[in-house]
């Protein structure tokens, strides 16, 4: 019987045949609607054989099939393929399922050739073209191939139907994979620049055009229906070469709109309010009605901006911007009234657009010019720091101040400006000079240093750095706007979410990111191109944006691609969660991280159309301005960030407070071994603000007596139970009991008992209340139990001096307000003494004197066989140097010099904290003794002296990356909070 043909009806065995049948049915049907590409035909036709027996042998007829092999029928000669009689109904023969198989195809050929296409972007160009030549070429052979075995196995006799499918639908993916490496490959050759032949003949083409087009505009010059149809064309081409002039006009209606718009307002609400009794006032701003309805309006658009909603819809915006295609391109050719109607309409809706966008806006510069301007100001701050003054200007106001002064301004475009108010000439320089007298203005002088507003409102500087009263109220306006909006300082440019927290976690992931880094210059000709966040080592960390995953061979950073102009890199993970080509939406669980601080790079694509002029005063060359991917500040693209390095103008600390400052650190380390030299300095500012760092001080005591000390008043109860009217002749009654010691410990109204709980406690331990280690001892064991956690919190933070300087006034003393700047100053320089105390003085050249016959083998100054780490970093000598002393087991692949004892201990080398010996490597941890904050550092222990203090040889420590070797000595107090590795 032939498939096709019906089953004559035979009762007496229907019920079996049916039964038999099931199984065989249901197997033609898995073949034929599974895919089979990766299933053997063998096995396949085993199956299939099964089930056919079991419906032969329960049917009363023998029925020929052609699923049944010819080992099963020995006896019978093979027949010939069976095909389908004429007018059978086939369903794979139908229209509908040949369409909806034929789409399916295309469908499937459209998203492998986007995906394709979309990976060139990781490409260089020259890349990606051969690559997809080659993969042309492959395709194309693999077309051929799988067609000669599928026309061999269809004239084979002995074929089953099986491996004809097999064979068919290898062919059919072949052809799928030739068209989709086509495709790819004619877009490679267009990224690329096209071919030459492409070239010569689109430019033969076009010229072509071009001449044809004016020989027949001449032709009907003298028709005067037709000429006026050629002189509009001409008239629109010309339109169309003037679009950025009208660009340009669209911007200053905008503006001119926004301004009649508001005096229009302003005079029919004064009238308004006149006719209803108020006076001829002008509603308060808070309360008109465009204010509310702009409000309501921005805060909308932030929420939606940085919804899902939001992001969904920016993806419908650019599909209904393919479909309106058409009506843009018939818009660009208006020949009639209509077009006239259309342009005018055009022109108002881009000045209504502009105007809500200016609203919204804080910077009109593009991404790039933003941050060379972010660096050059980061130049300045570096190079003009003193031993006085470390600046840290707090940027995102000035960056705000100079784009609303400015415009869209270029720090190496031409700019001509006047100084000061009474000059007579304008200085001609560039932008960036005018950002240079910017910064004079502000840090000048190191004892009234200002912020942008003192500037731009004060009537006595240049017009070109203030504002009219209409300019300040617009200026001011944005800003309240985006202050009330909660989306940041840059609230157009939101495009990374937090990486620290998830959107659940609503406190911690709407808190500011706090930047213990900034980004630009962070020595006077050393540029950091990334910003480090702080976190908590071990601390998740999530992605802070939608893209694809790129692994680093460090193994420690993961980049993420975002499109093909943009990626962030994070570095410092570890048990990495994602894989290599994984996409990943915002959120994603990415890793942890492998040491305290997050450190992040982001990078973007600069087009040639995107580079600056270039000026002549080098300006250019400071910020390593170039086409290609540039690094910008990652800070502009999240949504609320805090700066925690800050301008510390330094107090003259004398000789013998810096001594003692070391004294405390020691005692302070004895209590809590983890503390931190910023934390320490934190409270020996204050201290120094309150006491001078001396314990023998009493609230007053610098008063005459009685009131103030004399020799026996120390140990005088009642002098030392006097209140604040007693000493301040009736004022502050909130003091119960006078301050007392270092932190000035008081009895206060409010309940604070802090004074005579030092007291008990130094009669505790029958010490005297002045003793400096006991209070010391009393700050960490003896204080009441809210101000110990708390001195323990700030102890242990890695934040900057200065900040923890206000968290020791705030949530320590309670003192909130008073002499705060002093405070922090004396903080960031008794950071600076402990480091220049506590590193022996700083590296020198040679080795230490009293050291000369401890070191040995003395360093050749050779290279080490082997030796990949970079010329003259501190991992390259320390590797040359663990040689010299035949460490054979250290490695070129040890990572960064602070996690060399992470690498070392997951390979078994063994690694211990603390307790330093001969010829070890130290591995130094983010901020360790000096090391770097985002890499630490790596040097090898020379001699170790009896006190645990020891000698170590560097490279690179100052971070010239000379190759030379330096020295210097390590206190017993850095030792605790390093690793040495034993590499014998």
């Amino acid at each position: 019987m032939e498939r096709g043909e019906r089953i004559t009806k035979d009762t007496s065995g229907e019920n079996e045949v049916k039964q038999a049948k099931k199984p065989y049915t249901l197997v033609r049907k898995e073949i034929t609607y599974s895919k089979v590409d990766g299933v053997k035909s063998s096995e396949v036709v085993k199956s299939m054989d099964e089930s056919h027996n079991l419906f032969l042998a329960g049917s009363s007829q023998k029925i020929n099939s052609p699923f049944q092999k010819s080992v099963d029928q020995p006896s019978k000669p093979h027949k010939p393929p069976l095909k389908f009689a004429k007018g059978s109904v086939n369903r794979f023969q139908k229209p509908a399922y040949r369409v909806k198989r034929a789409s399916m195809q295309a469908i499937e050929t459209h998203r492998l050739t986007k995906q394709n296409i979309s990976n060139l972007a990781y490409k260089s160009r020259r890349d990606g073209r051969i690559e997809s030549k080659v993969a042309y070429k492959v395709a194309k052979s693999e077309v051929k191939q799988a067609k000669k075995t599928y026309t061999r196995v269809r004239k084979d006799p002995n074929h089953s139907i099986v491996d004809e499918t097999l064979q068919k639908r290898t062919f059919i993916k072949a052809k799928q994979t030739k068209k989709v490496a086509l495709k790819t490959k004619k877009q490679a050759i267009k990224r690329s620049g096209g071919t030459i032949r492409g070239n010569v003949a689109k430019t033969i083409a076009y010229e072509g055009k071009n001449d044809v087009r004016t020989r027949i505009e001449s032709a009907v010059v003298d028709d005067d229906m037709l000429s006026d149809l050629a002189t509009a064309r001409q008239k629109i081409r010309h339109t169309k070469g003037n679009v950025h002039t009208t660009k340009a006009a669209a911007k200053y209606t905008g503006k001119a709109t926004r301004w009649l718009g508001g005096r229009g307002y302003g005079l029919g609400n004064r009238t308004y309010n006149k006719f209803k009794g108020h006076g001829f006032k002008r509603t308060p701003k808070a309360m008109s009605i465009p204010h509310l309805a702009a409000d309501s309006i921005r805060k909308r658009l932030v929420r939606l901006k940085r919804s899902k909603t939001g992001r969904v819809t920016g993806r419908t915006v650019k599909v209904l911007k393919i479909l309106s295609n058409p009506f843009v391109n018939f818009l660009k050719n208006p020949l009639g009234l209509t077009g006239l109607l259309s342009l005018g309409f055009g022109v108002i809706l881009i000045a209504i657009i502009t105007s809500v966008v200016a609203m919204f806006s804080t910077t009109t510069q593009s991404d790039f010019d933003l941050s060379d301007s972010w660096k050059l100001m980061t130049y300045y701050d570096r190079q003009k720091s003193t031993d006085k003054a470390d600046y840290y200007t707090q940027l995102d106001d000035v960056m705000i101040y100079a784009n609303a002064k400015n415009d869209d301004y270029q720090p190496t475009a031409s700019h001509k400006f006047k100084v000061k108010k009474g000059d007579w000439l304008s200085k001609n320089g560039t932008y960036g000079d005018w950002l240079e007298s910017l910064w004079d203005k502000l840090d000048g002088n190191p004892d009234n240093l200002k912020v942008p507003a003192d500037i731009y409102s004060d009537d006595k500087e240049s017009k070109d750095f203030t504002f009219d009263k209409a300019e300040l109220t617009d200026f001011k306006e944005r800003l309240e706007a985006v202050t009330e909006d909660g989306g940041g300082k840059y609230p157009q440019l939101l495009e990374l979410e937090n990486p620290l927290y998830l959107s659940n976690d609503t406190n911690n992931y709407n808190a500011p990111l706090k930047v213990v880094k900034r980004f630009g210059y962070a020595s006077k000709d050393k540029m950091f191109d990334g910003t480090t966040i702080q976190a908590n080592q071990g601390q998740a960390i999530y992605a802070a944006l939608d893209g694809k995953i790129e692994l680093d061979k460090n193994g420690s950073t993961v980049r993420i691609y975002g499109d093909k102009k943009t990626y962030l890199s994070m570095i410092n993970l570890t048990n990495i969660k994602v894989k290599e080509n994984q996409e990943v939406k915002a959120g994603t669980l990415i890793g942890y991280l492998s040491e305290p601080n997050l450190t992040v790079y982001y990078r973007k694509y600069r087009a040639a159309d995107e580079l600056p002029p270039v000026d002549q005063s080098g300006i250019w060359h400071k910020l390593n301005i170039k086409q290609g991917w540039t690094y910008v500040n990652p800070g502009f693209y999240f949504a609320k960030v805090i700066y925690l390095q800050n301008t510390s103008v330094m107090t003259d600390i004398s000789s013998d407070a810096t001594k003692k400052a070391k004294q405390i650190a020691e005692m302070i380390r004895k209590h809590e071994h983890k503390a931190t030299d910023e934390g320490i300095s934190a409270f020996l500012g204050n201290w120094f603000v309150e006491s001078g760092i001396t314990p023998k001080r009493a609230e007053g005591d610098y008063l005459n007596p009685p009131v103030g000390a004399s020799a026996n008043s120390w140990d005088d109860e009642a002098w030392l139970q006097m209140g604040g009217p007693a000493i301040y002749s009736g004022a502050y009654p909130n003091i119960i009991h006078r301050g007392l010691g270092l932190g000035q410990w008081t009895d206060t109204s409010d309940g604070g008992i802090r004074h005579t709980l030092l007291l008990d406690f130094a009669r505790s331990k029958n010490k005297k209340w002045y003793d400096l280690e006991l209070q010391i001892d009393f700050m960490m064991n003896g204080d009441d139990t809210g101000h110990r956690a708390a001195a323990r919190a700030i102890l242990l933070a890695k934040e900057s001096p200065s900040s923890l300087a206000g968290n020791v006034q705030k949530f320590w003393e309670g003192n909130v307000g008073d002499k705060t700047k002093e405070r922090a100053d004396a903080a960031e320089q008794m950071y600076k003494a402990l480091k220049s105390s506590d590193s022996g003085g700083g590296s020198t050249a040679t080795i230490p004197a009293g050291y000369e016959d401890k070191v040995s083998p003395r360093p050749t100054g050779s290279i080490a066989l082997g030796n990949a780490y970079p010329f003259g970093q501190c991992t390259w000598g320390a590797y040359n140097r663990l040689k010299e002393f035949g460490k054979n087991s250290v490695s070129t692949y040890e990572g960064n010099g602070g996690v060399w004892w992470q690498t070392a201990q997951s390979r078994g080398v063994p690694v211990h904290k603390g307790n330093p010996k001969n010829h070890e490597a130290v591995s130094f941890p983010p901020g360790v003794a000096g090391a770097d904050l985002t890499y630490g550092h790596i040097a090898v222990v020379e001699y170790v002296n009896a006190d645990g203090s020891f000698l170590i040889s560097e490279t690179n420590a100052d971070g010239k990356a000379s190759g030379l070797r330096a020295w210097r000595i390590i206190s017993a107090s850095d030792a605790m909070n390093c690793y040495f590795i034993d590499y014998s």
